[in-house]
């Protein structure tokens, strides 16, 4: 209690003590805390993805070596930029660039004979002498023995030879590149083949025409064959150009311009096919059909919506074929590519139904032991297109051919083919071949 008698500042004191301080207010950094720590573990993360989404690889392996010392640098041999003959020296590692015929970290760097009878200052330099590592030290290379009696000391100093450049054969000076417009004509006019096709040898299906065998037992390959008469003592080679129908210069110089025994296979994808085969069998061409199948390179390599696929069930690959054989009814056989397809069993129920519908097979699969005509191909020539490449695969067939007593050949419709071909027609004789269409190189249960 408080009385009049109390000194003043002794009231005063007394008030102000009985007064309770407001407590102060604590600031919670926790959000700030948080909120900064996401933003920066979020940009961090979001800087890394962009940079492994943009870097190339050469820049993050620079952006890992940035603290090291430069290891891409070039010298001339047994120079380095001290101007002493001293090798330069790496940390870690030996130099990223050798120049030509200069000798590796672990070879021998004995390539060139010690030099003696000499002393430096007199015009020669010493051989070059390997420095000590500055970091880590290789493992010794032992020296081989300097040979014993005296050593030649007026051999030249051995000069790394230059690179020499992988280049492409170049065409010889003044050559042009063929093309179907300058290929030459044939010498004389072919007769045409009969018409095809027979309304006998057809049947009317959901697709179209399909060939089946007459009554009589005749079959499209019989009929639709171009005739052969075989000269005595020589080999058969068939030359089939495929996939035709597709590109019209290509398929005119097809038909105008190769001799009528070479046989012309259309795709079943082209367009107007009844008028190519009857502008092809006027000009004395026999005509085939291309089956397309599955082959290397698939699914990148896709045969089409008509494609015989291994994974298919026989029958799907049945009413494909039905498909295919419609499109091209004067044919007298069909032929595939070479691949999966004609490799694996799926190739049997085909070559049946080939058979059943009286048609010729040609192909890699021709060995198969079913009961049809077939014949089987033994190179395609054009896989590289070089003069020298075709003329070598040329050759080769040549020689399997007089081996086998026949051969098939298969070539795309390309000038340079057509011209390497045309050359090769007329050297024929000389290897022992004749041109025959392919209907006369198939056989049947081994026999022609």
């Amino acid at each position: 209690m408080l009385s009049l008698d109390d000194d003043e500042d002794l009231i005063a004191e007394r008030l102000l003590g009985s007064v309770e301080p407001e407590p102060r207010r604590r600031v919670n950094l926790r959000p700030l805390l948080t909120g900064l720590l996401v933003l920066v573990l979020g940009g961090g993360l979001g800087a890394g993805a962009y940079l492994a989404s943009t870097m190339d690889t050469r820049d993050l392996i620079a952006l890992l070596d940035i603290g090291d010392r430069p290891r891409l640098s070039l010298e001339m041999p047994g120079r380095n930029n001290r101007g002493d003959s001293t090798p330069p020296v790496v940390s870690g590692a030996g130099p990223l660039l050798t120049p030509p015929g200069a000798p590796g970290e672990n070879d021998t760097p004995a390539l060139v004979p010690p030099q003696t009878g000499h002393t430096e200052g007199e015009g020669h330099e010493s051989p070059p002498q390997p420095a000590a590592p500055v970091e880590t030290p290789p493992p010794p290379v032992i020296a081989p023995p300097v040979p014993s009696g005296p050593v030649a000391t007026t051999s030249p100093p051995v000069v790394p030879a230059a690179p020499v450049a992988a280049t492409q054969p170049l065409p010889a000076a003044g050559y042009q590149a063929p093309s179907y417009a300058s290929l030459p004509d044939p010498a004389t006019k072919a007769q045409p083949l009969p018409p095809a096709p027979i309304e006998e040898l057809l049947r009317r299906s959901a697709y179209g025409p399909l060939p089946v065998v007459s009554r009589g037992g005749q079959t499209a390959f019989q009929a639709y064959a171009r005739p052969f008469e075989m000269k005595p003592g020589k080999i058969r080679m068939a030359v089939v150009v495929a996939g035709l129908g597709l590109d019209k210069d290509a398929t005119e110089a097809a038909i105008d311009k190769l001799p009528p025994e070479v046989t012309l296979a259309f795709s079943p994808y082209a367009g107007a096919l009844d008028k190519w085969v009857k502008r092809a069998r006027d000009a004395g061409h026999e005509v085939m059909v291309m089956v397309p199948a599955e082959s290397e390179g698939f699914p990148s390599r896709d045969p089409g919506p008509w494609g015989l696929l291994v994974g298919n069930p026989a029958e799907e690959n049945i009413t494909r074929l039905e498909q295919v054989l419609a499109r091209v009814p004067g044919a007298f056989g069909a032929l595939a590519p070479g691949g999966a397809f004609v490799r694996s069993p799926k190739l049997a129920p085909v070559l049946a139904a080939l058979r059943e519908r009286g048609l010729a097979f040609a192909g890699e699969g021709a060995k198969l032991d079913v009961d049809l005509p077939r014949a089987e191909v033994i190179a395609t020539i054009d896989h590289d297109l070089f003069r020298d490449a075709i003329e070598s695969r040329l050759n080769a067939a040549a020689d399997i051919a007089r081996k086998n007593g026949r051969g098939l050949l298969v070539v795309t419709p390309r000038p340079v083919a057509f011209d390497r071909l045309l050359g090769w027609f007329g050297r024929m004789g000389e290897q022992g071949l004749v041109l025959a269409p392919a209907s006369a190189v198939v056989t049947l249960n081994g026999k022609s």
